[in-house]
C-alpha cells in the first residue's frame, strides 16, 4: 500500500491505537507490575474467576453454535433462491438492525417477563401451572445474544447467487450444493462464521437480558 492510500485512515488509526491500543497495553503492565505473575495465578486459583470464564466461553459457544443453525438455512435460501426473493430476504434480515438495541431488549422482556406473552400462554395452555424463569438468567442471555448477534451476521455480507448456480452446472447437488455453494462453502459463508463467533465472547452483548435493562 502507498503511503497516499495511509493518509485517509490515520485519524482512525490514531484514534484506535489512542482508545484502545495503549489502554490493552497498559493494563498488561499492570498485571505483572513488580515483575510477579500474581494476579494471573489469583485468575486462574480462585473458583469465582474461572467460573465466570467458563460463563463466558459457554454462551459464546452456544450463541456460535445457535446463529450458525439459524443463519445456515436463510443464507443457503438467499443465495439459491430467485433475485426478488433473495432481495426480500435480505431486506428482513436488515429490519432488526432498524430497531433500537435496546427496544428489542425491552420486547423481550415483554416477551419472556412473568407475567408475559409466553408464560402467560404456556399457563393458559395447562402446560405449566406456574410461571417459568426466562430473564435475568443463563436463558435470557442466551436468547437475547442470539437475536442480536444472528442478524448483524446474517447480514455482514450477501451471498453471490452465481456461485450457486456454478455449482449445479458442474454438478453438485443435495448436501454437496449445501456445502460448496451454501453460506459455509464460500467466502461470504466464512465471513459470516467470523460475525457469528467473534462477537459472543464480547462481554456486554447480553448483559442487558441478564440485568433487565
Amino acid at each position: 500500500m502507498s503511503s497516499r492510500g495511509v493518509w485517509p485512515a490515520l485519524p482512525a488509526l490514531i484514534l484506535l491505537f489512542v482508545f484502545f491500543l495503549f489502554p490493552v497495553v497498559r493494563m498488561l503492565g499492570f498485571s505483572v507490575e513488580g515483575g510477579t505473575l500474581e494476579w494471573y495465578a489469583k485468575a486462574l486459583g480462585e473458583g469465582l474467576y474461572l467460573q465466570v470464564m467458563w460463563n463466558t466461553f459457554e454462551i459464546a459457544l452456544l450463541v456460535t453454535l445457535s446463529c450458525l443453525l439459524l443463519g445456515y438455512p436463510l443464507g443457503f435460501l438467499i443465495a439459491t433462491t430467485t433475485p426478488l426473493w433473495a432481495t426480500l430476504g435480505f431486506i428482513f434480515v436488515l429490519l432488526p438492525l432498524w430497531t433500537s438495541v435496546l427496544v428489542r431488549t425491552y420486547a423481550w422482556m415483554v416477551l419472556l417477563g412473568r407475567n408475559g406473552v409466553f408464560n402467560r400462554m404456556l399457563m393458559d395452555w395447562g402446560i405449566t401451572s406456574d410461571p417459568i424463569p426466562m430473564l435475568h438468567n443463563f436463558t435470557g442471555v442466551l436468547i437475547g445474544m442470539v437475536h442480536v448477534l444472528h442478524h448483524a451476521g446474517a447480514a455482514g455480507r450477501r451471498p453471490r447467487h452465481h456461485d450457486c448456480r456454478a455449482d449445479r452446472a458442474t454438478g453438485a447437488r443435495g448436501a454437496e450444493l449445501a456445502v460448496r455453494g451454501g453460506p459455509v462453502g464460500r467466502p461470504a459463508g466464512r465471513h459470516l462464521l467470523r460475525l457469528c463467533a467473534r462477537p459472543a465472547f464480547h462481554p456486554a452483548g447480553g448483559q442487558n437480558m441478564r440485568r433487565g435493562t
